[in-house]
């Protein structure tokens, strides 16, 4: 797969572990934004911090899925390691799911914000709960990619080791 120079390297480190930072912390936030976008007295507020938040986070969701992809094809540790399938898996719906998202989102605070009471909290509402499945998968997803890089058997040392 040919990627951009941009979604491989960052300072000569690989790029998805400095990009799933940027996703694994901005859209959850804008999820747990877009549930309080239910309330009507905060809409207004939350109107313009959602829709950019919800811009930046559909290129970093795909920013992320794209560089995982180019990073899982280039380190052979990776090749048939089922914990980094699993990861694979889940970011193959989470990349879905948080589009959709992220995507509805911009509509609902960009277009719909001006629409009758009845239509918004509707919409707001769809998207809640679209903001709840992206929230679950976004946790599934970094879960498993840490547990694939950082083993929970490779701790079982620091823990016994006592305190200095």
């Amino acid at each position: 797969m040919l990627i951009a120079p941009l979604l491989l390297r960052i300072n000569d480190l690989p790029a998805h572990a400095l990009l799933v930072h940027l996703t694994v912390v901005l859209v959850p936030a804008v999820a747990l934004g877009a549930i309080a976008y239910l309330v009507p007295a905060w809409r207004s507020w939350l109107r313009w911090p959602l829709l950019v938040g919800a811009a930046i986070g559909f290129v970093s969701i795909w920013a992320s899925y794209l560089s995982g992809e180019n990073f899982k094809e280039s380190v052979s540790f990776f090749q048939g390691n089922e914990q980094i399938e699993k990861h694979e898996e889940y970011a193959d719906v989470f990349r879905i799911v948080g589009s959709v998202f992220t995507l509805a989102l911009v509509v609902v605070t960009g277009w719909l914000h001006q629409r009758s009471p009845r239509v918004r909290l509707g919409a707001a509402g769809v998207v809640a709960l679209l903001a709840v499945v992206t929230l679950v998968y976004t946790v599934l997803t970094g879960e498993a990619g840490a547990k694939a890089v950082y083993p929970p058997e490779s701790f079982s040392d620091a823990a016994a080791t006592p305190a200095q």
